[in-house]
């Protein structure tokens, strides 16, 4: 074959290859895998089976099928999970990874693993662990020699990456609390390497995304909110979030110390304060002990307790915590507040709502009735916690059959807030939609305080009513 003939066969092979039209899956000579994976085949998927020195070689021709593999990348380092996977519903997700496991990964005893050289893809894996099961997972870095050796051949090797997760475990590394994971940093490398960060900012809340991992800036105290950056003693850093000098919002409390400091004799009698229940979790519990110290130091006697909205006539499961600090020794009982039974939900919607407020999103369609990060409860007997926006998960919906849901409205959140439609109009007088809601109105209840809990606290403390 002359050199012309040459370079027109190699451009006729590169047409080809270009052209998806089949694919090749590998198993091993070993333990009978090859017949376990003909058992898997559908009638349809027509291939030749073609034996290698250690493997199996099944080629495929099936252009869709192909096609739709090609969606996952190329190579070991080229791989990827494509975004519609996210949203997939959880039968479906728990199938792909099944797959992915009694393909490329192992069991032992509940525990399971997945090797790659490819960071990235683990991590994608790991999302959807935590969508299909709920659970928390680890990824190890392995770091291997240069060389290698395979079937004889010296091969050049690629550092690893394991993910582990567990279906029976008692004690984990990690938690999955109100819908966030929080795992432990047990290691930071600096490196050279320069990646794409993406910010993707609404309403002054931001969420930083890298190499298939998230990051959301929300609340300061909350499980879901920013509460510092990360540290390299072996754990999250939880303690920004109401740390002195921090500069959030949950940091504010010192700043109450310095001004009752300077009131000298003209000290209030009370001070409230309401915080997240994850203000006597073990990363923020330091911060709430020594705020307490400190109003000791000026004479105060502080008491806390959890208390719940659905105790004081709200359907709305909202725990927050109220510590009431006293001038003079006086300790504030919480067990006499006015307590009233939890109203009935029907009294605090809408009877006509405006159908924008449809759930039409498919990701959100998807995940109703889910767990974890990504699900849609249907609101029942009560709402779960106001958040500052509906349309996004973990979120909540009303049943409008028919296979309809809805998101809870402006003026509903408010309401579940325990504000009159009075107060509601004021607000909503001065403040404009933008796009489809008033984003402003939905924050302000999000990040506002039940009020018949507060009114509860006042007819105890200036008027002297108690249950």
């Amino acid at each position: 074959m002359n050199q012309e003939n040459t370079k027109t066969f190699r451009r006729e092979k590169s047409a080809r290859n270009n052209n998806v039209s089949s694919m090749i899956i590998c198993t091993s000579k070993i333990n009978g895998e090859d017949k376990l994976f003909e058992e898997k085949i559908p009638e349809w998927a027509h291939y030749v089976k073609v034996e290698d020195n250690t493997t199996y070689k099944y080629q495929f021709t099936n252009k869709e099928l192909a096609t739709f593999c090609n969606l996952f990348g190329k190579g070991a380092e080229g791989k990827y999970l494509p975004g519609f996977v996210f949203d997939m519903p959880i039968n479906l997700v728990r199938k792909l990874i099944e797959g992915y496991v009694d393909s490329d990964g192992s069991c032992k005893k509940y525990t399971y693993s997945i090797t790659s050289v490819n960071r990235k893809l683990l991590y994608g894996i790991g999302q959807l662990i935590v969508k299909a099961y709920n659970i928390p997972f680890q990824i190890s870095k392995f770091k291997r020699q240069e060389f290698g050796c395979i079937e004889g051949r010296k091969v050049h090797q690629k550092d690893t990456y394991t993910i582990r997760w567990t279906l029976k475990c008692n004690r984990r590394m990690s938690i999955i609390e109100d819908g966030y994971l929080w795992s432990p940093i047990t290691k930071i490398e600096h490196t050279e390497n320069k990646e794409t960060v993406y910010d993707i900012e609404v309403e002054e809340a931001h969420s930083y995304t890298a190499n298939g991992c998230i990051v959301h800036n929300c609340q300061d105290m909350s499980v879901a909110g920013h509460q510092g950056t990360a540290t390299g003693n072996g754990r999250i850093n939880h303690g920004a979030g109401a740390e002195e000098g921090s500069g959030t919002r949950s940091s504010l409390m010192w700043e109450t110390i310095n001004i009752i400091k300077q009131m000298g004799e003209w000290k209030p009698k009370y001070v409230i304060w309401e915080n997240v229940k994850n203000v006597r979790s073990k990363y923020m519990v330091h911060n709430h002990d020594r705020y307490m110290e400190e109003l000791s130091k000026l004479g105060y006697t502080s008491t806390y307790e959890l208390l719940d909205a659905r105790e004081f006539g709200i359907p709305q499961a909202r725990e927050r915590y109220f510590t009431v600090s006293c001038l003079k020794g006086k300790k504030f009982d919480f067990s006499d507040l006015i307590r009233t039974p939890m109203r009935n939900i029907h009294e605090f919607l809408e009877q006509k709502v405006d159908p924008v407020y449809e759930v039409t999103q498919p990701s959100i369609l998807e995940c109703i009735g889910a767990s974890g990060i990504r699900r849609a409860t249907v609101i029942d007997q009560y709402a779960y916690t106001i958040t500052t926006r509906q349309d996004r998960t973990p979120a909540q919906v009303i049943d409008l059959h028919n296979g309809k849901y809805r998101y809870l409205t402006e003026r509903e959140c408010w309401r579940l807030m325990g504000y009159t439609d009075q107060d509601y109009e004021a607000a909503a007088s001065v403040q404009q939609k933008r796009g489809r809601y008033r984003m402003a109105l939905y924050k302000q209840a999000g990040n506002s305080i039940c009020v018949p809990i507060f009114e509860s606290l006042f007819r105890k403390i200036l008027l002297g009513e108690t249950a």
